[in-house]
């Protein structure tokens, strides 16, 4: 379980260093650009790769079912 965790802390510094990544990108593309249709469809693919990441994140594993009842010991 704990590697789990650190995965989902390694992958959230990740997605923040991605951000950083997007909004300098966007600054650049304000600077560069008068259209702002351009932006807004680069902001709007952006975000939802970054929303699809979290959701992939906080899907969780399937639980383990244990099997139910009395189970008799092999040892005789």
């Amino acid at each position: 379980m704990n590697v789990a965790i650190m995965r989902v802390f390694v992958r959230i510094r990740q997605i923040i260093s991605s951000s950083k990544e997007i909004a300098e990108r966007v600054e650049k593309l304000e600077h560069g650009h008068k259209r702002v249709a351009s932006v807004i469809e680069i902001l709007a693919e952006d975000i939802g790769r970054i929303a699809r990441e979290v959701a992939s994140m906080k899907a969780l594993p399937p639980a383990k079912k244990r099997k139910i009842g009395f189970r008799p010991s092999d040892a005789h």
